[in-house]
């Protein structure tokens, strides 16, 4: 009885366990990829480094990599082997020969060295190109990620300044709008220059409108890029002097 009670309080506690693994599986990873309330590029890239699929399989696949390395090179330590056969009667049987059965316990034990494995050579002379390899994969999927994201982050960028130049025009075209109108009411100009300033100021607001619907799905690429799957809103931020400098040294490298 008591061994029974033993055993189901072992199994409450390993479940117990196991649900609490669970809840805080998510809140632990949602601490680690916070994002801050406002973005900068460096902010993204760095989040995009640790959410992006890619780079976690490249990273999984490294570790995979060197995981079979050590498995093939493991051929050339000494191999020992152990094998332990029990037979035990809980209730010795009635037999009716005049053998006797009884308990019977062997071990064997086997160790081995290989001197010269064909494939063990092999693996040991292409471990250092495998794993070269699989490292340059994962900081080549790095590189695309922080390519991408710096390509989005700009993109978006562009898109925003746009806008604002966008709304600083149809205000501007707005008040040219009015006063033709009451230019036009005066006299002082005809009907067509009254419908001109109506058509600047339309075709600004469609632009507006078009880039903004624009904007919507650049920061949807952003955060695919960033590996982001909230559905909450970026507010990215950028230092227009960092920039602006940052520019000029590249045109002044550039040949």
């Amino acid at each position: 009885m008591n061994k029974l009670y033993c055993v189901k309080r072992a199994c409450l506690w390993l479940i117990a366990a196991g649900f609490m693994t669970i809840i805080s599986f998510p809140l632990r990873a949602q601490q680690e990829k916070s994002l801050p309330l406002v973005l900068s590029l460096d902010d993204c890239i760095s989040y995009a480094l640790k959410s992006q699929p890619s780079v976690q399989q490249a990273i999984i696949n490294e570790a995979i990599a060197g995981r079979i390395i050590k498995t093939k090179l493991a051929g050339w330590y000494p191999q020992v082997g152990v094998n332990y056969n029990i037979q035990h009667y809980l209730k010795r049987p009635v037999v009716t020969s005049p053998l006797t059965l009884g308990n019977s316990y062997t071990t064997n034990i086997s160790l081995t060295q290989s001197i010269f494995n064909s494939d063990v050579l092999l693996a040991a002379k292409t471990a250092g190109d495998a794993k070269l390899n699989a490292r340059q994969n994962t900081q080549l999927s790095e590189i695309d990620v922080v390519v991408g994201v710096t390509k989005s982050f700009y993109d978006v960028l562009v898109s925003r300044q746009q806008i604002d130049i966008l709304s600083q025009d149809v205000i501007r075209l707005q008040k040219s709008v009015n006063d033709t109108r009451l230019q036009y009411e005066a006299g002082t100009v005809d009907r067509t220059d009254y419908k001109r300033a109506v058509i600047a100021l339309n075709n600004a607001l469609k632009s507006r409108k078009r880039i903004e619907e624009q904007l919507k799905s650049k920061l949807a690429f952003l955060k695919q890029q960033m590996g982001y799957l909230d559905s909450g809103e970026l507010k990215l931020v950028y230092d227009n002097k960092k920039l602006q400098e940052e520019i000029m040294v590249v045109s002044a490298d550039a040949p």
